[in-house]
């Protein structure tokens, strides 16, 4: 085994450019095979690219919902250049989600004005990915670890499905990637550069909320690693970037956590007949079978009216606190299982108790690890990264997908403490 290792090594060593540029090769042959199959309903998605047209910063969040039909009918490569209409009708108003990726796809659109807002967006994950993971590529020391980490990361199919998926999952990555950059750069301590990715994180909140703990843990990692004030820059950009986001920017008024909490409930076995997957429906039924009034999300669905829609987390936060009362074990144990599954490769719908079980298991091994080996920062990242979902709500992987990127490098790492690892020269 070592002397397999110590050749792999060796190879590795001396070939890792060319390796590398393999990888990449690899990368931009799975885009073009992969890009124009892979998108979200257009129930969830012609908010922010119809929204994106019709835009007005007075007027607040504005959409089209006739596009989502125009949407479905798209085939291959045009939906990447597909340019929404700006009707004088049929416009309606969003504020269920945070905005951030309303203004991500309008700067898309403008440094990519030759393709439509979808493959403008698309374009520019692409551009973001490749500056993330070559960032990490470059500050990397091994060959070895390179490879590993173009191999496990860079091309991995996962991964790549999110680079080219239109959505906001993707941008999960900014607060992950600039944890690690700092965990692997012990000795950076510039105030430029602490301000500069204080700015980067906040981005990364405005398009996906459930990052703000790992967005928190950032300045005071630093802040502890380097015992230097200057990381602590990072709080007081936060506070005013929050304030001026909430009061000129943000349109987000209309949402509560309830619904993705009992609808979590479901994605294991439990004693509650109305709770069995994992599915919007089970809430929808719920309330339903409760009040009487069927509620429907599709583009046209009275769950967005306001007054619906503040009905329904009443009843559904209700019937969730029922269910901590009389089940707080139930509450526990799935809590348990999400979170170990976020340290592996993140919950399976579709599939059975026990292949989640062995998902949990993998993860509880990578944590036992990071233990042994006194991977402490990796082990609170991966933890930040996942905590503001995981109580409630299994890790899938698109809520994972920042994840992914501590994870792999944690893995890596660990293979570097083992002892017939060390032997083979793998640390060369």
């Amino acid at each position: 085994m070592n002397r397999v290792i110590r050749k792999t090594t060796n190879f590795i060593n001396k070939y890792y450019k060319k390796i590398s540029v393999i990888f990449i090769l690899i990368f931009i042959i799975q885009v073009i095979l992969y890009g124009p199959k892979i998108g979200q309903s257009p129930v969830f998605t012609v908010q922010y690219f119809s929204g994106a047209k019709l835009f007005n910063i007075d007027k607040g969040w504005r959409f089209d919902k006739n596009e989502a039909e125009k949407m479905k009918s798209l085939k291959g490569y045009n939906i990447y250049t597909y340019q929404f209409d700006n009707p004088r009708r049929a416009i309606s108003t969003y504020n269920e989600n945070s905005s951030g990726l309303l203004y991500v796809i309008i700067f898309a659109e403008h440094i990519f004005p030759f393709l439509g807002p979808i493959g403008a967006l698309v374009l520019l994950q692409i551009i973001i990915h490749l500056i993330c993971c070559f960032i990490i590529y470059f500050k990397l020391k091994r060959p070895v670890e390179k490879i590993l980490f173009l191999l496990f990361y860079f091309i991995n199919p996962v991964v790549v499905y999110f680079v080219i998926f239109p959505m906001y999952y993707f941008w999960t990555i900014i607060p992950s990637v600039i944890f690690l950059y700092y965990y692997i750069n012990p000795k950076t301590t510039n105030l430029t550069g602490y301000t500069f990715t204080a700015i980067l994180c906040f981005i990364g909140y405005t398009i996906r909320p459930t990052v703000l703990p790992l967005l928190l843990l950032i300045p005071a990692y630093n802040y502890f690693k380097t015992r230097n004030l200057k990381p602590l820059i990072a709080f007081p950009v936060y506070i005013i970037l929050f304030f001026g986001w909430n009061h000129y920017l943000n349109f987000t008024k209309n949402y509560t956590p309830w619904h993705t909490m009992f609808v979590g409930v479901g994605a294991y076995p439990n004693s509650y007949p109305y709770l069995q997957k994992l599915s919007d429906n089970e809430g929808f039924d719920r309330y339903d079978s409760i009040t009487g009034l069927q509620v429907s999300n599709s583009i046209n669905g009275n769950f967005h009216e306001d007054s619906i829609r503040n009905n329904y987390s009443r009843v559904i936060e209700n019937e969730y606190l029922k269910i901590v009362k009389k089940s707080p074990l139930l509450i526990i144990r799935n809590g348990l299982l999400n979170f170990l599954q976020s340290f592996s490769v993140g919950y399976k719908t579709k599939t059975s108790f026990f292949v989640n079980i062995l998902i949990s298991l993998s993860g509880l091994i990578l944590i036992l690890f990071l233990v042994k080996f006194k991977k402490w920062p990796l082990l609170i990242a991966i933890s930040f990264s996942a905590i503001s979902f995981t109580p409630y709500y299994p890790p899938i992987p698109a809520y994972m997908y920042g994840s992914f990127i501590l994870i792999v490098y944690s893995i890596i790492s660990v293979m570097y403490g083992l002892k017939f690892l060390k032997e083979g020269s793998l640390n060369k």
